[in-house]
């Protein structure tokens, strides 16, 4: 424990000193290798990482067993890592990364940062051979490993996640599908009964050429196992989930929360939330006692019994009203983005100065944001709210620097502006993830101006989206404009200023700078300027012409190696402090 200590201590004092380490991941690889004897877990956790699985280190058989609870029930929990990191990001592979190994077993997520794996979790020796005689009659590629009881069969879509599939909805018995937001041991892990994980099928470390994964396959092929895609809020609120049809009045939160529980760090808070909104849709307090525990046991680590019924008999102590209702002028609460789109496009974002308040040299000093940066984090927000689907979403500042392209810093003072002008609401949430929401911009008439017949309400105000838009486009106004010529060609660029609500100098500017780069070309016979029309493999290859190219590509790596150096970090953090405390649990059983 000294030696992750001191690895923590060098990882936290680089951090402080914003230094940015530049070992190669391959190189590193092969010095770990040279000069450490790699345990059969630090080895397999090498190996998973290589063929692209988003592997973590789990507790010890030992460990889980001196957290039994009260009645010797033994849970597999994680180590306390606010999970939902683990789920969005990597870990960084360094010598850190080897030794979070030592002495952990192994637990590989399901979903997107693993190549859309999927785990078909049989609970019985009857369910998991079934499931392989069909899997082979059917010429399914997969790998296999033993557990417990049974077993779980891994496979990787090619469309994208899959939707959890619980035993109470599942078409076959003692079958569970995990496909997103859920964790599979694998092999050598021990279960706390003893039981060593086993590879049914070859082991990939020994059997398959280096960095090759299982073959993708299509969702379709595993319809009759009951595998379906998981699909974004936006589109279908929640049709994937499988609730009874007094359910239908449940908001989309806490229906997640019925389905998959809730990670350490907002457990008390999303259960209460579910409780309240089963009381305040008139449940019965029964079958909300049934359901409330069905979600704390899916938590991870599991809420307890004792603490979930406290909820309930909290929830229905008064009366209540439902989280949001489906029915009435409320029906499109949950789109609340689209009039924050419609005022994005009508408000003068010039007519107002955009401040934030800067420490320098111990003093608050007051500068000023260009409105149009402005603009595009408010975009930016609309943008992260589409995704999250919910009326109050969540966003980070990197993610809305990847989207408006824009420094995290300039995002960041952008965020506050918008906040303290009333133009959004922002809170932080239990877990310290930053909340938004949009407000009711039609009982702001002195936020607005009349301009529905001006064509700033049709699309061309939208943020560049490829990486190759981004690269070529920038940050400026270059988009807007060259967006508005494809579909709108002018005979000068004071019509496009006009029509855009921009300054003639900013117009012109943007005109003569995509005539250059062949964007827009002005016809002597018809007097007008048009925009040329470029697929995004031709804007590519023009970002590399005019030295941009892989500029917005290299700061999304840059912000993802910073999530995963921080995972790390987090990971250390905790097992040092579980540690602690398994020391404590031992010295107390003696």
């Amino acid at each position: 424990m000294q030696k992750a200590r001191a690895r923590m201590d060098e990882t936290t004092d680089k951090k402080g000193r914003g230094e940015m380490m530049t070992l190669d991941t391959k190189q590193d690889l092969q010095v770990t290798s040279l000069h450490v004897a790699l345990s059969e877990f630090q080895a397999t956790a090498q190996d998973l990482y290589e063929r692209g699985f988003n592997v973590f280190p789990l507790p010890t058989a030992r460990d889980w067993i001196l957290r039994a609870d009260e009645k010797g029930n033994v849970t597999k929990h994680p180590y306390r890592v606010r999970m939902q990191k683990v789920y969005a990001s990597r870990l960084y592979f360094d010598n850190s990364f080897i030794e979070l190994f030592e002495r952990s077993n192994i637990g590989v997520m399901c979903g997107r940062t693993s190549g859309n794996l999927v785990a078909i979790d049989c609970d019985s020796q009857k369910s998991f051979e079934y499931v392989g005689r069909e899997l082979t009659a059917r010429l399914i590629p997969f790998w296999c490993i033993t557990s417990h009881r049974g077993g779980a069969y891994l496979l990787r879509l090619a469309e994208g996640e899959a939707v959890n599939v619980t035993k109470k909805t599942s078409r076959h018995d003692d079958v569970e599908i995990w496909g997103n937001s859920h964790y599979v041991v694998m092999p050598p892990s021990v279960h706390p009964s003893g039981d060593v994980y086993q590879w049914k099928s070859p082991e990939p470390r020994f059997c398959l050429p280096r960095y090759e994964s299982i073959p993708v396959i299509s969702v379709n092929v595993l319809e009759w196992l009951g595998v379906s895609l998981k699909k974004s809020a936006t589109h279908t609120p929640k049709p994937e989930y499988s609730v009874p049809s007094w359910a239908g009045n449940i908001s989309q939160a806490n229906i997640e929360t019925w389905m998959n529980g809730a990670a350490e760090g907002s457990r008390n808070a999303r259960l209460t939330s579910l409780a309240y909104d089963l009381a305040g849709n008139n449940i019965a307090q029964s079958t909300a006692k049934n359901i409330l525990l069905e979600s704390g046991a899916k938590c991870t680590p599991p809420y307890s019994e004792r603490e979930t019924k406290a909820i309930l008999k909290s929830a229905y102590k008064s009366a209540r009203t439902p989280a949001r209702s489906y029915f009435g002028e409320n029906v499109t609460r949950a789109k609340t983005w689209q009039a924050a789109a419609e005022f994005a496009k009508s408000f003068d974002w010039n007519s107002r100065q955009w401040i934030y308040n800067q420490k320098r040299r111990g003093k608050v000093v007051t500068s000023n944001l260009r409105a149009h940066s402005v603009k595009r984090v408010f975009l930016a927000l609309i943008e992260r709210a589409k995704l999250d689907g919910r009326h109050t979403f969540r966003a980070t500042v990197r993610e809305l620097s990847i989207i408006a392209d824009l420094r995290v810093m300039t995002v960041s003072y952008a965020c506050n502006a918008l906040a303290s002008t009333g133009l959004v609401r922002r809170a932080t949430s239990d877990d310290g993830c930053n909340l938004f929401s949009f407000v009711d911009y039609s009982k702001n008439d002195t936020l607005t101006i009349n301009c529905r017949n001006s064509v700033s309400f049709l699309e061309y105000s939208k943020l560049p989206r490829t990486h190759a838009e981004k690269d070529v486009f920038g940050v400026g106004h270059l988009y807007t404009v060259w967006r508005y010529l494809l579909v709108s060609p002018e005979r000068n660029p004071y019509q496009v200023a006009k029509a855009l609500k921009l300054s003639p100098s900013v117009a012109y500017s943007a005109v003569k700078r995509l005539q250059d780069m062949g964007l827009v070309t002005y016809s002597q016979a018809e007097g007008i300027y048009y925009g040329e029309a470029r697929t995004d493999a031709a804007l590519q290859l023009l970002a590399d012409e005019i030295g941009k190219g892989g500029r917005s590509a290299a700061r999304e790596a840059k912000y993802q190696q910073e999530r995963a150096r921080y995972l790390n970090a987090e990971f250390m953090r905790a097992k040092v402090r579980y540690s602690l405390e398994t020391q404590r649990l031992k010295d107390g059983t003696r």
